[in-house]
């Protein structure tokens, strides 16, 4: 979905489940695909079970605001009582641009910087900067990093938005998936 901060005009996008990269998101064994009435968009993914949860879209940034420092979200939901594999594991996110340069996909993740967050709060303390906030719609969000839009951009640039679990091999269930928002920060 697209639409027009209130205040400064500036593009916002909000990049449904369908619209994302989910791995093995379309074998029902693993993920399934639900209504919901709370969310904006027809269907919403519906984490079954995977040991390996790797999610993550990629976009021209021509599409965005120029000049413009960007944070994106993901957004979901836990399912009480269905929900298992977060409580002690965080995820790791990130956002960067790569160029189109020969038909390569984006090279050196290995060196990419990660953030971690975990999507289960927690009962006991953490840094108030890796839980999950709530938002005024009944979802959870955590900010999956920044990008900022410069004046000029490559037209061989692509930006992609990641969220990974791929260290720890325990089964994971119980996430909603809403999708993942780009929003104006400035």
């Amino acid at each position: 979905s697209f639409a027009l901060n209130r205040w400064s005009g500036k593009k916002c996008y909000m990049f449904g489940a369908r619209a994302l990269d989910i791995a093995w998101g379309n074998t029902p064994q693993y993920w399934t695909w639900r209504s919901r009435r709370e969310s904006r968009f027809p269907e919403i993914a519906v984490l079954r079970e995977v040991r390996w949860l790797l999610i993550e879209v990629t976009i021209k940034p021509t599409i965005l605001t120029r000049n413009t420092t960007y944070g994106a979200y993901f957004v979901y939901k836990v399912i009480v009582g269905e929900q298992h594999g977060f409580e002690y594991t965080p995820v790791k996110t990130s956002v960067y641009e790569f160029k189109e340069e020969d038909g390569s996909e984006d090279p050196h993740l290995d060196a990419m910087p990660f953030n971690f967050f975990y999507l289960k709060a927690l009962r006991f303390a953490f840094p108030r900067e890796v839980l999950p906030n709530a938002r005024g719609d009944s979802w959870m969000e955590i900010e999956m990093g920044r990008y900022y839009v410069n004046d000029y951009i490559d037209e061989r640039s692509w930006l992609k938005m990641r969220l990974q679990e791929i260290e720890k091999l325990h089964t994971k269930t119980g996430l909603a998936v809403e999708g993942i928002e780009l929003r104006p920060l400035d």
